[in-house]
């Protein structure tokens, strides 16, 4: 991604320029769009568009009884290896919890976005207030917020927070785990109210076992005020 330059006051009327050059600061450059750190929306979804059902229901994820589970074709381990930051909404993190994980991403920074940050998180994960798209702007810049490892900002859900990092165009890639299922109502993919098109192209496509397909898409260049990475980087 590349970040708008910010537009330059003009210098008040009768400043010289040596008065200029002495006083002025050097102007910052933003990072190159292959400096800013991959954002990854990672996902499994039904088929017609929701990452849990009614009641935030999740039990469609076992996939059929008696069929083999996807996930042994899968290697999340080397998925996760390329993450160096996550963030997840406050929803997504009491599905975690629920679910009795302790400790889900042991080697990456993370962050849970949620309007009631309460005391502020634990030693596996910081709470932040920050607006979705102003937090991802800085996470995904090096130079502003250091990370364990090298890697990409994998948004783990939900769809309230993918959704105002697409209309800012701070999404990259979009990978998807469509499950053969129609839930009929729950949590949206992406929220609600996108409010505008967002251009992907595919870059893979693989049916899984249990009728799983996964499809990875980057997200077109020039969408909403980033400039998203193309299939070509």
């Amino acid at each position: 991604l590349a970040c708008a330059a910010a537009l330059r006051g003009a210098p008040p009327l009768g400043t010289s320029q040596a008065h200029m050059s002495a006083a002025a600061p050097p102007p910052t450059t933003p990072p190159a769009a292959n400096e800013y750190r991959k954002v990854v929306y990672y996902v499994a979804c039904s088929l017609d568009g929701y990452i849990a059902g009614p009641g935030d229901d999740l039990s469609w994820l076992g996939g059929r009884p008696g069929a083999s589970p996807y996930e042994t074709e899968l290697d999340f381990d080397a998925f996760y290896s390329t993450v160096a930051i996550t963030v997840s909404g406050g929803r997504t993190q009491r599905w975690v919890e629920a679910a009795g994980v302790a400790d889900p991403y042991p080697t990456s920074s993370n962050y849970v976005v949620s309007r009631n940050p309460g005391p502020g998180g634990s030693a596996t994960h910081q709470v932040v207030a920050e607006d979705p798209a102003a937090l991802v702007r800085r996470l995904r810049d090096p130079s502003k917020t250091p990370a364990p490892k090298e890697g990409s900002l994998w948004v783990v859900g939900g769809g309230q927070v993918v959704r105002p990092l697409l209309q800012a165009g701070l999404v990259d890639e979009v990978e998807v785990f469509v499950h053969p299922v129609l839930l009929g109502g729950g949590v949206p993919l992406v929220g609600e109210g996108l409010g505008t098109k967002v251009d992907l192209v595919v870059l893979e496509a693989q049916p899984l076992r249990d009728g799983v397909v996964r499809v990875r898409y980057a997200v077109a260049r020039g969408q909403a005020d980033g400039t998203a990475r193309g299939a070509s980087d």
